[in-house]
């Protein structure tokens, strides 16, 4: 589950399920089945997104309620309706964002606030600024004479 009430199912190889959650920024998370196969957990993924009514896939947009609370109301719902175990909570900050990050596409400025899945949180003057990590494969990154601030993704 996302902040503050998005739902989606998954599949993980139990030995990776929580790097898989920390790697989509997931908030809480359970276990709904154990399957012996990558295909029966397909098949049991698509039955129980159309019981649940849940989506398999969340966009990046969606993730950045990080200063929302979580729904847990919603998510007792859920549990006890799915018979879901095993629940784990994630924690990505030493502090409560007070804001919805800024989103920023090229300028990367200010001290780290936390990484959540692949949103980089930047703050700056006392406001939060968002980018998406997935933005920067791929891109060039050099110093700047005298300045140890990274100013851009095309330079440092």
């Amino acid at each position: 589950m996302f902040r503050p009430d998005i739902f989606k199912i998954g599949v993980s190889k139990a030995s990776r399920f929580k790097d898989r959650l920390r790697e989509q920024g997931a908030d809480v998370a359970a276990v709904m089945d154990y399957l012996p196969d990558g295909e029966r957990a397909r098949r049991k993924e698509r039955e129980l997104q159309r019981r649940y009514g849940i989506k398999g896939n969340v966009r990046s947009s969606q993730k950045q309620h990080v200063d929302k609370e979580l729904d847990w109301e919603a998510w007792q719902a859920l549990k006890a309706k799915s018979n879901a175990s095993d629940e784990v909570r994630l924690r990505y900050f030493d502090e409560h964002p007070w804001m919805r990050p800024l989103q920023v596409e090229d300028a990367l400025i200010g001290r780290v606030f936390g990484i959540k899945g692949r949103l980089l949180i930047l703050e700056e003057d006392a406001c939060l600024y968002g980018f998406d990590l997935n933005k920067a494969l791929g891109a060039e990154v050099f110093p700047i004479n005298g300045s140890k601030r990274q100013t851009s993704l095309k330079s440092f």
